[in-house]
């Protein structure tokens, strides 16, 4: 006796790939979140993005154009018209931020005067900021890979990609004084 064959499977009917993926929405910007790069190109347009202003990344100021606000990082502590100091190994030092704040204030008073500052050289910042009684945002490399804040501070670096990172930011993060 030979076995009975079983029927074959029915081909199941592939539905054309547009019909399982909608369109993506269109992406809504986060008004409190805030993406930095070297690679200023690789921001994604309409957020709030940080660029540099000077040293071996400085971004034309072409790079402003589409995003919500646009922030720029001083590298070497010579440039107080930039919004944002940036104070870790290899850029500007601790001891720089006191003086840049206080000119970067003269110079731009309706506008944030923002130091960045890894863990390890943001004690020696905050205490050159003060010798100054200059009141600053603090933004915070903080990279956990996931939103949150830091206590007092003003912004909190969360996430490190290859392309960007990633901040979390009060909402008065982008306008004047504290």
């Amino acid at each position: 006796m030979f076995p009975v064959p079983l029927p074959l499977p029915k081909p199941h009917e592939v539905a054309h790939p547009a019909a399982h993926h909608a369109p993506a929405p269109p992406r809504k910007p986060d008004p409190f979140g805030l993406y930095d790069s070297a690679q200023w190109q690789a921001i994604p347009g309409g957020v709030n993005q940080a660029v540099y202003a000077d040293g071996a990344y400085a971004a034309p100021p072409s790079a402003a154009k589409g995003h919500l606000h646009t922030l720029w990082i001083d590298v070497t502590g010579d440039d107080p018209h930039a919004n944002v100091l940036d104070v870790e190994k290899y850029d500007a030092s601790p001891d720089q931020a006191g003086p840049w704040a206080a000119e970067a204030e003269r110079d731009h008073p309706d506008s944030p005067t923002i130091v960045y500052s890894a863990n390890d050289t943001l004690h020696q910042a905050e205490i050159s900021v003060a010798e100054y009684h200059i009141t600053v945002k603090w933004w915070v490399a903080s990279p956990t890979q996931e939103p949150h804040s830091v206590g007092g501070a003003d912004a909190a670096q969360w996430q490190w990609n290859k392309n960007y990172n990633v901040s979390e930011t009060n909402p008065d993060f982008f306008s004047g004084h504290p």
